[in-house]
């Protein structure tokens, strides 16, 4: 079966009680776990303030080079915003969530593209749920505010016409030159970053800064892609182009003599339901005269996420779409002395990994994610990437009785996406992909994972979760998530000073919320191993865990070692987005959308992205 977005609306409007989960969808689609619209900061953790550390790990120094800053003022949902900050009336607020995009300039400087209030502007999953939530909930609005952010939606007074673009700001790019310690805006006053969602992708190459991100119209939604070039040299913005087929860019990678790109095609249907026509590797073909030629040298099923060249061949791993089959790793043929890949291989590119060699539960399958890749030594490294709510909604079409039939079903469906559906990445490492001598090695990984049972499939007659063996074998070297549940993506990985660092999301301090705020006013949730991991304060100590992690292997046979476990230092940093290595140092980008954590005067983080200077503490 084929999960449909507008199947899970139907199913949402037929029911209260997963009207419930389609509210927690909304922040599911964006975090690795949960947000809660009851959050209070204060209430939670006032006996454990929250303390600002030293800025070092494990033998790593981190500088914090630039950090978004409040550009608005916030009274209250719906109301006009005054003008500030400073703010005579109202708080400030931090719109920039994330460093979306980053790469290095050949004068070492970086640039990068960001995305605003990503918690909240969120298209897939905005977009229907706005339409139903009226049904479930009474008229009631997803519009919410609490101490550490808010999302306002169609209340808003900037909305152009689609509940989803409340919350949504133009993007930014900046440069950043780290001998001046400058931050530059380098955004054009271009009409068309009116019209762009974010810039998720960022590349380099023979002089020129590449930005792309989603080009949407405010009543149709996504309708092509938006790419951005400069002159690196001089800044001289080049101008822009709207590729009015395609609807997404992941990664830009350079092999030798050329840059290459992994797109998603805008295929049939609703393409705020993710319909894919499917993927594409491109490879620049231009000149400063004609930034903006490309030619298509590799095709897939699904839209490329990650791309990395191994062992001279080019892999990309595809995210799984509703029309689509599940993630694959893509091999490219053969390239040249010079990285060149000609046009008539598009066809020619090889699957040689899925995600159903690892996970049992063959519906879940369908819902994980391409995540972060790179090269390390002999082998390719690649992790994934999990969405909790899709594999509940999901089950909920497919084994309705889940819910129906249980006495206490809003109780039953919260346990269907806690205890069933949740997954922590799995880290992998594979070679010799061109022959029959392949070898993948599951790094990280889960040795079983709760898979339902239905009628006929359960030779004891029963239906319930039972725990089945992974599909790989038993981890080399730990658990899912290097041990930790909240670690649902891994998001980066970057080569540095040859070592391999990895950065997750993790959105434990989301589900906290969740936990301690929100469910327990569902009545008796039986808890299961994800939840009394979560509620056992001997193992979850406030602050302490918080925010993302990095590891770094120290080399391709060894395990992982542990680099920051807390966000360096800021619980709200949610997620490393992106990593560039250089000589000199790594530097990481973050994601953090707490829009209303401003107040430096309290004992809280800030919200908004943060760039980051990583380098050995000599």
């Amino acid at each position: 079966m084929i999960f449909n977005a507008a199947q899970f609306i139907g199913c949402c409007l037929r029911s209260r009680i997963i009207g419930f989960l389609c509210r927690l969808a909304l922040c599911l689609s964006l975090f690795p776990i949960f947000g809660s619209p009851s959050f209070a900061i204060g209430r939670l953790f006032d006996s454990a303030p929250y303390v600002a550390r030293e800025s070092r790990a494990d033998g790593y120094r981190v500088d914090l080079l630039a950090k978004a800053q409040p550009d608005e003022c916030f009274v209250g949902i719906g109301q006009p915003r005054p003008d500030g900050p400073p703010c005579e009336q109202g708080v400030p607020k931090v719109n920039e969530a994330y460093i979306w995009g980053m790469t290095q300039d050949s004068r070492g400087r970086l640039w990068f593209g960001t995305v605003a209030n990503y918690i909240c502007a969120n298209f897939v999953a905005t977009s229907f749920l706005s339409d139903v939530v009226g049904d479930i909930f009474g008229g009631s609005s997803l519009a919410n505010v609490n101490s550490s952010y808010v999302c306002e939606f169609e209340q808003s007074v900037s909305n152009p016409g689609r509940p989803s673009l409340g919350d949504w700001r133009p993007p930014n790019v900046y440069m950043y030159d780290p001998d001046a310690r400058q931050l530059k805006n380098a955004t054009p006053d271009d009409p068309v970053v009116q019209r762009t969602f974010g810039f998720r992708a960022a590349g380099y190459h023979d002089g020129l800064i590449f930005m792309a991100g989603q080009h949407f119209d405010p009543d149709t939604g996504f309708d092509g892609l938006t790419m951005l070039a400069f002159d690196a040299e001089s800044s001289e913005y080049l101008g822009s182009k709207v590729f009015g087929h395609l609807t997404n860019a992941r990664q830009f990678t350079v092999v030798d003599n050329y840059l290459y790109v992994g797109v998603k095609e805008l295929g049939e249907g609703d393409p705020l339901q993710g319909y894919s026509g499917g993927g594409s590797i491109l490879r620049w073909n231009g000149s400063r005269l004609d930034p903006f030629a490309f030619v298509e040298v590799g095709r897939m099923n699904n839209e490329p996420a990650y791309l990395a060249e191994h062992k001279g061949r080019l892999y990309a791993n595809t995210w799984a779409s509703v029309n689509a089959g599940m993630s694959e790793l893509f091999m490219s043929p053969a390239l040249n002395e010079k990285g060149f890949l000609a046009q008539d291989q598009a066809e020619n590119w090889t699957s040689v990994w899925n995600v159903g060699e690892y996970e049992p539960d063959p519906l879940i399958a369908r819902t994980y994610l391409g995540g972060a890749m790179a090269s390390y030594g002999d082998y390719l490294f690649w992790g994934t990437m999990s969405q909790p709510i899709a594999a509940a909604g999901i089950y909920m079409l497919v084994y309705p009785e889940l819910i129906e039939g249980s006495e206490q079903p809003l109780a039953a469906a919260a346990r269907i996406v806690l205890n069933g559906a949740v997954r922590a990445s799995a880290i992998f490492r594979g070679r010799n992909f061109e022959d029959e001598s392949r070898e993948v090695d599951l790094l990280y990984g889960a040795e079983t994972m709760p898979t339902y049972m239905p009628p006929g499939d359960d030779p004891f007659g029963q239906r319930d979760w039972r725990d089945a063996p992974n599909l790989t074998g038993s981890p080399l070297f730990g658990k899912a998530g290097f041990g930790n549940p909240s670690n649902t993506y891994l998001w980066s990985m970057a080569e540095h000073d040859g070592e391999l660092f990895v950065g997750t999301a993790d959105g434990s301090w989301m589900v906290r919320t969740v936990l301690f705020e929100g469910l327990p006013s569902i009545g008796d949730l039986e808890y299961g191993p994800f939840l009394n991991w979560l509620a056992d304060p001997g193992g979850f100590q406030p602050y302490s865990t918080h925010g993302a992690d990095v590891y770094r292997f120290p080399s391709p046979d060894k395990p992982a070692i542990l680099v920051t476990k807390d966000g360096f230092g800021n619980l709200a940093n949610f997620g490393i987005r992106s990593m560039v290595s250089t000589p000199e140092a790594l530097y990481m980008g973050t994601a953090n959308p707490m829009n209303l954590m401003t107040d430096p005067k309290d004992d809280l983080p800030e919200g908004g992205w943060e760039l980051l200077k990583v380098y050995r503490n000599k």
